[in-house]
């Protein structure tokens, strides 16, 4: 079913981006600094850093339009994505 965002179904390229995302985070929870407590952090960009997590988890999951296709000029943008993985993991 077509919608103006894309195309609803599962995409396998969306859970394997939103695994390499979590990754990092879910090392950094089990290894937290001694005395670090969120306290001292913002409601406000909390509340949009959920949201964001919220959302984009939805769209990265939701819409088949992610997969692997022929190559095209979206492939740059999956290639640019990649990249981008790629660094932030290195980063971490």
């Amino acid at each position: 079913m077509k919608h103006w965002l894309g195309t609803f179904g599962f995409s396998y390229v969306g859970l394997i981006f939103l695994f390499l995302l979590f990754m990092p985070n879910i090392a950094w929870s089990k290894h937290k600094p001694k005395g670090y407590t969120s306290d001292g952090e913002s409601r406000v960009l909390r509340a949009f850093e959920t949201a964001g997590q919220i959302t984009v988890t939805c769209i990265a999951l939701c819409f088949s339009d992610f997969n692997l296709r022929p190559l095209s000029w979206r492939s740059v943008f999956f290639a640019a994505a990649c990249l981008c993985m790629l660094f932030y993991e290195a980063w971490w």
